[in-house]
């Protein structure tokens, strides 16, 4: 999303909820991304990927039901396409707006499904990371904080091999958010 003109930067919360950094900013970030998704002339990948992106922005607008509907649109161009690593992100950020709207059995089941599917498919295992770090977030909203360090110590297992280092302070923080908790 780094193409956008606008500052969407974000930290994380003591309950690792991504807040942005401007607010008005990120606003009008997802305004000119739908703009965008209204043009007839991107391709059916683009528009999954702008769809995407105004669903992660909306989600930490607080505004979910808009991010559930460009995520569920998003995923649904994936599947039309048959682009297997467009559905199994755009599912991930689908299961995540459905656990910040408290919909822990929705979030979880999908979250189970794309890890399921990331251990028998390499050509979407380089996702399964970002499974294991937003499921443990889902664990952790849901109080089962010893669960979600060990999906925090899976994803950081991953990311550390990757050498991405900003994925892994990520979990380092999440994972030592979960810890505290846990000890609590």
């Amino acid at each position: 999303m780094s193409d956008l003109p606008f500052d969407i930067s974000y930290t994380f919360n003591s309950d690792l909820r991504d807040v942005p950094t401007s607010p008005d900013d990120m606003a009008r970030a997802v305004e000119y991304l739908q703009t965008r998704i209204a043009s007839a002339d991107s391709s059916p990948r683009d528009q999954a990927r702008l769809l995407g992106q105004a669903g992660v922005l909306c989600r930490m607008l607080l505004r979910l039901d808009e991010a559930e509907e460009h995520c569920e649109r998003a995923v649904a161009i994936c599947r039309e396409v048959k682009d297997a690593r467009c559905e199994v992100a755009h599912s991930l950020r689908l299961a995540h707006v459905y656990q910040w709207q408290g919909r822990f059995g929705e979030s979880d089941w999908l979250f189970l499904q794309m890890r399921g599917w990331c251990e028998s498919d390499p050509n979407v295992a380089d996702y399964l990371d970002f499974v294991y770090q937003h499921y443990g977030k889902s664990l952790f909203d849901q109080g089962r904080y010893a669960e979600a360090a060990e999906m925090f110590r899976r994803a950081l297992e991953i990311r550390e091999g990757k050498g991405d280092q900003e994925l892994v302070a990520s979990t380092t923080l999440a994972l030592q958010t979960a810890q505290a908790k846990d000890i609590d």
